[in-house]
């Protein structure tokens, strides 16, 4: 997780270094198209991953990795009717629980438990009003849901959040406790205080983060965000929320913002994604945070952010995915980041990917910057220097991820004439691992 500077140590070691995301199983492993895809690792880091399966008429499947393929948990489609917005979680003894908007309730919210055979409701089914945004945490093995009262219903567009005492589900605070009717709501719980952030859905489209005292859902810091807002996530570490968000003082640009326990403050430079974003995922492992997200110039392809404590850095390579992504979701443990989505490249089936994190070694962006390559922009060639690194290969790329040169001798010049004009992305893979760096095409 943390950057390792050897200096005069690195000829006394060798390291190994996976410098790129890579499919975890096949790409694209559902029996059909897929969405509202969710993500979860149990204590052996294990992925499962959840969603809205077309292959088996919409209802819910739940696949695990076993270390070669993707297997069912349960059995394919186990739901009684289709399903919306799905959420995965494990308590601490790895049960797994799955919530959903449950068609054969009207889109209300049912959760059900993996009980190592089958799959069983957990209080009752559609205990919910309907529902949308479905949001499952699981705190000292305390199942909280949070969620926004579907458009159709009376009073729509609310916030809510119920609890499972163990025999019923029942609401915290009180029913629609939002002020506004929101368009996107997030839940985290530490120590069985109940965190949500919350995009308001009228006037200024503004932001808010809110904590459950026991009696009543107070604001925290004040509504910050500016206006505009547009995509918004959540953790919370040791009492203290964290953020990120994309909106108009942004330039739709993504930033995270910590709350100090005075004011809210931002972590790292803001729009640290150098383009608008759409959709954002938030996640923190020790003293580094994770965000993922698609940029629509980058043609909607998934790239991962990652601040180390001091700035943010593209995690891996940019724009990994194979092409268009969406309905993605984010997890990290212990070296490894997992992105789930679906794969519009493998015909909207699910895809997994990781990126793993050496433990010990020279970090990528120590490669990339021992790496220079010029002019940028350039109309003709490219001249590429590196600093005490063996080039053994180098890759040109498109926006889309698709290989469009492969120079495996006379590394130092790149002729680019014949290439059409825009953005690429130059992977460099020397003997101490891969750098990437984007070029302009003119």
């Amino acid at each position: 997780m943390r950057k390792i500077y050897l200096g005069m140590l690195l000829v006394a070691f060798s390291f190994t270094i996976n410098a790129q995301w890579t499919n975890v199983g096949n790409a694209g492993f559902s029996l059909g198209a897929s969405e509202y895809q969710s993500l979860a690792l149990d204590s052996n880091d294990v992925p499962y991953v959840s969603y809205q399966d077309f292959g088996s008429s919409g209802k819910l499947t739940v696949k695990k990795y076993d270390g070669n393929n993707w297997t069912d948990v349960g059995f394919p489609g186990f739901s009684v009717a289709t399903i919306n917005y799905t959420d995965l979680a494990f308590d601490s003894k790895d049960t797994l629980y799955v919530a959903y908007a449950d068609g054969n309730n009207s889109g209300r919210i049912t959760v059900q438990k993996f009980n190592g055979t089958n799959w069983i409701v957990v209080g009752n089914s559609g205990f919910s009003l309907p529902a949308e945004n479905v949001n499952l945490f699981i705190d000292n093995d305390t199942l909280y849901i949070a969620y926004i009262k579907a458009l159709s219903s009376p009073d729509s567009g609310k916030a809510n959040v119920m609890k499972f005492d163990g025999v019923n589900w029942g609401v915290v605070g009180t029913q629609d406790f939002s002020t506004n009717p929101i368009k996107e709501i997030n839940l985290s719980v530490e120590n069985n205080i109940p965190y949500v952030s919350i995009i308001d859905d009228t006037g200024a489209k503004l932001g808010t983060v809110l904590k459950f005292d026991g009696i009543n859902w107070l604001t925290i810091g004040g509504t910050f965000f500016d206006s505009g807002l547009d995509y918004l996530d959540l953790v919370v570490d040791n009492a203290n929320p964290y953020v990120a968000y994309s909106g108009s003082s942004t330039a739709g640009e993504a930033s995270v913002k910590k709350f100090d326990g005075s004011n809210w403050v931002d972590v790292g430079l803001p729009q640290f994604s150098t383009a608008a974003i759409i959709e954002c995922h938030l996640a923190k492992d020790n003293d580094s945070l994770y965000v993922l997200a698609r940029r629509s110039l980058f043609s909607n392809t998934a790239t991962v952010w990652k601040y180390n404590g001091t700035s943010w850095a593209v995690h891996g390579n940019e724009n990994f995915s194979a092409g268009v992504v969406s309905s993605m979701d984010l997890a990290h443990a212990n070296g490894v980041t997992y992105v789930t989505y679906r794969d519009w490249a493998n015909s909207d089936k699910t895809t997994v990917m990781k990126y793993i994190t050496s433990p010990v070694g020279i970090s990528e962006n120590n490669i990339n910057n021992n790496i220079s390559i010029y002019p940028n922009p350039t109309q003709n060639q490219l001249t590429i220097k590196t600093d005490n690194l063996q080039l053994e290969r180098v890759e040109l790329l498109d926006v889309t991820g698709k290989v469009v040169k492969n120079i495996t001798q006379n590394f130092t010049t790149i002729d680019v004439p014949g290439l059409q004009k825009g953005i690429y992305f130059v992977k460099i893979y020397t003997d101490k691992g891969v750098g990437n760096q984007r070029i302009i095409k003119n």
